[in-house]
């Protein structure tokens, strides 16, 4: 709520008056990014598929009056949810542009950015072969989109992958990681959890994150031994792991270099004994 009015993640405020009107008064996910179209229009993306009882594939347009669902939003060609972490406005063509964790609009167009031109979606000029997680667009028009997998150069690459565990029993699980580039996170999507990271790979340097280890143990390079710094505060270093089922992994990484830079996940099935421990086979 806000001053006492009730509202599920979106209402207006009011700051000269410090009012606030609810937006948003039912909602079965949740609401991630919002913008202000060109016309007033309110545009909502994340993980719903429902905002005041009309069905919206995790982003939907408010008119100030009532939720419009925007064709069939975007969504996965994979089993699973999706969701939009983005929305930006294109301040010359007014078009609305999201990204996110998708890879199919309006039910058939193939991409993982997703561009509204107020009458329905259209594919865009760009495209992208990973996901998304955030975008801006300036004055000029110029868009910029961090997350995705460049071709060439050095730039600031996301990787997002979805891996089917099968094991029954959390698993504490191994990355390495290739340089060149400095490591910033590692998340789980699925779970919540993350690893904040700081550590400037050299050309070559291979770093191994082991998350079975304790947090002053769990990062070494091939060419500096242990670096209990390189993991810093607010990790989730005592629970990081996979869960069974599927589990969405992404790493941020600065000033990766297509061909050089690379990362890899290594675990073992992990299952519940009879005496309740979990042990790998």
């Amino acid at each position: 709520s806000i001053n006492s009015v009730p509202c599920v993640n979106a209402a207006i405020y009011d700051p000269a008056n410090n009012t606030a009107v609810p937006l948003i008064t039912s909602a079965n996910g949740r609401i991630l990014a919002c913008a202000v179209g060109c016309d007033g229009i309110i545009y909502l993306g994340g993980e719903f598929t429902q905002l005041n009882g009309v069905a919206c594939n995790y982003i939907a347009r408010h008119n100030g009056t009532s939720v419009q669902a925007m064709g069939k939003g975007v969504s996965r060609a994979s089993s699973g949810g999706a969701s939009v972490q983005k929305i930006a406005i294109h301040p010359q063509t007014c078009e609305v542009w999201a990204v996110g964790y998708f890879d199919r609009v309006d039910g058939n167009i193939p991409g993982t950015v997703a561009v509204w031109s107020g009458a329905g979606w259209v594919a865009p000029d760009v495209s992208y072969t990973a996901y998304l997680l955030s975008l801006l667009i300036d004055l000029n028009g110029q868009v910029v989109m961090v997350g995705g997998k460049q071709t060439t150069g050095e730039v600031s690459a996301g990787c997002t992958n979805a891996i089917e565990y099968d094991g029954t029993a959390d698993c504490r699980a191994m990355f390495q990681f290739t340089g060149p580039g400095r490591l910033a996170t590692l998340r789980n999507y699925t779970t919540g959890q993350v690893l904040y990271l700081n550590h400037e790979m050299k050309v070559g340097e291979v770093c191994t994150l082991d998350t079975s280890r304790s947090a002053n143990s769990m990062f070494t390079s091939s060419m500096f031994g242990p670096k209990p710094g390189a993991l810093l505060r607010g990790s989730n270093s005592g629970t990081f792991a996979l869960r069974p089922g599927k589990n969405v992994i992404g790493v941020f990484v600065e000033g990766a270099i297509d061909g050089q830079t690379s990362g890899h996940l290594m675990y073992q099935n992990t299952h519940w004994s009879i005496d309740a421990a979990a042990r790998r086979p």
